[in-house]
């Protein structure tokens, strides 16, 4: 299985995101999908993971850096994440809700 590499993926879809969709497409992935709600301002300190992430957008925003990169996500979008990467967070003033799928 070929390793991800840090990106962002803008969404290029003319209707808003579609859960189960996007849920299906992370499972054709090998990724294992759940969903997360984060309340408005919620901060995340810089952390990695043992596994490399895709985290997908629903509703609302969501800033990560990692390193000198900021990637400012909203519905649709989703970042590619590679296993033991650094990063932070703050969701946006909405809140946010979105997938996670995590793959080892």
């Amino acid at each position: 299985m070929r390793r991800i590499s840090l990106a962002r993926i803008p969404w290029d879809g003319d209707e808003e995101p579609v859960r189960h969709l996007l849920e299906e497409s992370l499972l054709e992935q090998g990724f294992d999908p759940f969903a997360w709600v984060d309340e408005p301002g919620k901060q995340y300190e810089t952390h990695s993971h043992p596994h490399e992430e895709c985290i997908w957008i629903l509703r609302g925003t969501i800033r990560f850096v990692v390193g000198d990169h900021r990637f400012d996500l909203g519905p649709g979008d989703r970042l590619m994440l590679p296993r033991a990467m650094q990063h932070e967070a703050l969701v946006g003033p909405e809140g946010c809700e979105y997938l996670v799928g995590q793959r080892r």
